[in-house]
């Protein structure tokens, strides 16, 4: 459902124009139930509230004094084919996208062979008849609204649930299938709303059918009742669900109308206190809990709440939940970009094209990626538990979400039209670990999974960074294969010491300084990864290693658990290695290297050097804030592109063995390695990885050399 004037926008063929006259006006469409023009104007209240560049602009708009808004429609094919609206004050385009940029809707464009639906074309007429007379109206006559609970609790919310669980393609390949294996313990959650439930145990009582799992947010402080020894034997014959906080009432209650009798939640199957606690913490977290998700039926992620308290249940507004569809002949160009080539597989070669497209118009909430923002999806523990999962029922902040093999990004709202219920036109986050590893790289697709873990909030880090990731790392090992070496496969080095970050380093000691998890920041893939790889992640060639790992030693915390937490670790190295003097000259002994700290700070922002024979080194430090004397930096050269060397664009300035002189150079590089630092013992710790422009290991002052990195 949409006003007048966003109507106008797509019955027009101009790609930009006039949009509503004031943001009164916009107000007035979002509140008569425009959902473009709703979009727009919860992020005008936004930037009143947030102190936005433009909020001048905002309160003069709401006394009706700003610039008219006007509008464009562009096309984008990035990820998924679609078009994008944006609304933006007149003559301030540019600035505004510059000072916070412009909030949008995305269109799904598809051909509509049938033309028009019945009574459109009158329709239409109304809507022009709007335009001139109450721009601000909303027309419901198409698509007919449908019944959208306003509550994500609504008995009919979880008849969608269940529909979608009951359907679901990959459950169906094998619903004749039964679990083999059970948790420890279980929640029997009964077989009535609000009846009793009660805790199961798999080795005293037989148990049939399937369960679910919960992921949830603990919160800073937990207060909740959990699982003890005291209270283990009560919580056999009865739960007390009145002393049990909303999500896992929430939960028991989903289990319920869902038809699955058993539900697994951490805090009420796991001992939290007691003699025997910790062992069976212990039991859990190094095998079992991977088992626990990937056997699981269903997951119930509970991603809007930050502590149990908080519930999984919403208030909504129905309006902005319809279906919003617009048909029109053509629009601002759409049939320009709707080729043979994008066109749904029923439509390829179709004679009967009408020339009517039919647009599905979404905002950010419809996609995958805002789940990336809510409480839940930040918790590192939670990722793993998502990616072992088969599939997984969102409650979000206004509609449930389903996650699966094969539906990646349906939403509870959406109707049933297969051709864009599943449209997804934004950064997607793989689902599950179930995919395409064997016919991808493993490795390639080990260290995306270490990023977007990376990324993730963890309340101990010290203790739980590579424990919380054990489970990815346990699965993965059955492709590449080789010893698990504080969160690096033997197998895979030295190329995988190559990772890139963006960070901190870890003030206390959890990894060696060659792994990934002794930094507090994003990790990237091996930068040699983005060089000769396929798009489908396969490499067009190997490159030539100039390292060799002699020898790996790392020391556990659990003996028993191989991917969990290190006491301490180190690498024996061989290869090309040259003092920082070699390559720049001595710079003497108060010489440093840093980041120039007046530059602002970015991503993976490298520090460009150039050697005195005219060669290019960039440098990401891996913790940004780090600064060290030069006399104690080394070289280690890792692998280098046998191909031999290409072309690359010099900076405009660059002196020898400048420092902090960062470039951003579009230079090819076909030398890889890692910056060194020599400690008072004699043995090394990272600081950096590098990447040099071909021949630089020639250059001379590289001597084959063994070292031990810590």
């Amino acid at each position: 459902m949409i006003c007048a004037v966003c109507m106008a926008v797509f019955q027009s063929s101009q790609a930009s124009g006039n949009h509503h006259k004031d943001f009164k006006d916009l107000e007035q469409a979002a509140k008569n139930g425009c959902r473009i023009c709703h979009v727009f104007r919860e992020y005008f209240l936004e930037g009143i509230e947030e102190g936005h560049v433009f909020r001048g602009y905002f309160l003069a708009s709401i006394e009706g004094e700003g610039p008219r808004l006007k509008y464009d429609i562009k096309f984008d094919g990035s990820w998924r084919d679609h078009w994008r609206l944006e609304v933006y004050p007149d003559g301030e385009n540019e600035h505004w996208i510059k000072g916070g940029g412009s909030p949008r809707v995305y269109i799904q464009v598809l051909p509509e062979d049938n033309g028009f639906p019945v009574g459109y074309s009158d329709f239409l007429d109304c809507v022009d008849n709007d335009l001139r007379v109450d721009p601000t109206k909303v027309r419901r006559e198409f698509p007919v609204p449908r019944f959208i609970p306003d509550n994500t609790g609504h008995p009919e919310v979880a008849k969608t649930a269940r529909h979608w669980f009951e359907n679901c393609r990959c459950r169906k390949r094998g619903q004749q299938r039964r679990p083999v294996w059970y948790p420890p313990r279980l929640i029997n959650v009964g077989q009535f709303e609000g009846g009793p439930a009660h805790l199961v145990e798999r080795e005293t009582q037989p148990l049939e059918g399937y369960y679910a799992t919960l992921s949830h947010c603990w919160g800073e402080s937990p207060d909740f009742i959990t699982l003890t020894e005291d209270n283990l034997d009560e919580f056999r014959k009865c739960i007390p669900l009145d002393q049990l906080p909303a999500s896992f009432r929430d939960a028991i209650l989903t289990c319920q109308r869902i038809d699955i009798p058993y539900l697994w939640i951490d805090s009420l199957c796991i001992l939290q206190s007691g003699e025997g606690a910790p062992s069976d913490w212990h039991y859990h977290v190094s095998g079992e809990m991977t088992k626990i998700y990937a056997n699981c039926d269903l997951n119930i992620a509970i991603d809007v709440a930050e502590n149990p308290h908080q519930g999984a249940f919403r208030s909504r507004d129905p309006t902005y939940l319809q279906d919003c569809l617009v048909w029109t002949y053509g629009g601002p160009g759409f049939g320009q970009h709707v080729s043979k080539a994008r066109l749904p597989p029923q439509s390829v070669g179709s004679a009967s094209h009408s020339g009517v497209f039919r647009c599905a118009i979404f905002q950010h909430q419809d996609f995958h990626v805002t789940r990336e923002d809510l409480p839940l999806i930040k918790r590192a523990w939670v990722y793993q538990e998502r990616l072992l999962s088969p599939r997984t029922l969102h409650f979000q902040a206004d509609r449930i979400a389903w996650q699966c093999d094969h539906w990646s990004a349906l939403t509870e709202y959406l109707h049933g039209d297969l051709a864009y219920a599943n449209f997804d036109c934004l950064y997607q986050i793989q689902f599950n670990l179930t995919g395409d590893i064997v016919e991808k790289d493993p490795l390639h697709l080990f260290f995306d999974r270490v990023f977007q873990y990376s990324c993730c909030d963890l309340s101990h880090p010290t203790k739980d960074k590579l424990v919380a990731f054990a489970a990815i790392a346990r699965h993965f090992s059955l492709f590449i294969g080789g010893e698990y070496c504080a969160g690096l496969f033997r197998s895979s080095m030295p190329l995988s010491l190559l990772w890139e970050a963006s960070g901190r380093r870890s003030n206390e000691y959890r990894a060696p300084s060659w792994s990934w998890a002794n930094i507090d920041g994003r990790i990237r893939d091996p930068a040699i990864f983005g060089f000769g790889y396929h798009i489908n992640g396969r490499p067009e060639h190997e490159p030539e290693l100039l390292a060799k790992v002699q020898n790996v030693s790392v020391e556990l915390v659990d003996q028993t658990n191989p991917y969990g937490q290190v006491r301490s670790a180190s690498i024996s190295l061989s290869g090309p290695f040259a003092a920082w003097a070699e390559l720049f000259g001595d710079l003497g002994e108060t010489a440093t290297l840093s980041l120039e700290p007046k530059e602002p700070a970015s991503f993976w922002r490298p520090i460009g050097l150039q050697t005195g024979r005219g060669l290019f080194v960039d440098i990401t430090l891996d913790d940004r804030s780090w600064s060290g004397p030069t006399s104690r930096l080394f070289f280690v050269a890792i692998a280098t592109d046998a191909s031999g060397p290409g072309s690359w664009e010099e900076p405009e300035q660059s002196k020898t063995g400048e420092i902090c002189d960062p470039t951003r150079s579009t230079r090819e590089c076909f030398c890889w390695g890692l910056l060194l630092q020599r400690l008072q013992d004699g043995m090394f710790q990272r600081v950096a990885m590098w990447q040099a422009t071909y021949g630089l290991t020639e250059s001379g002052g590289f001597k084959e050399t063994t070292v031990t990195i810590i």
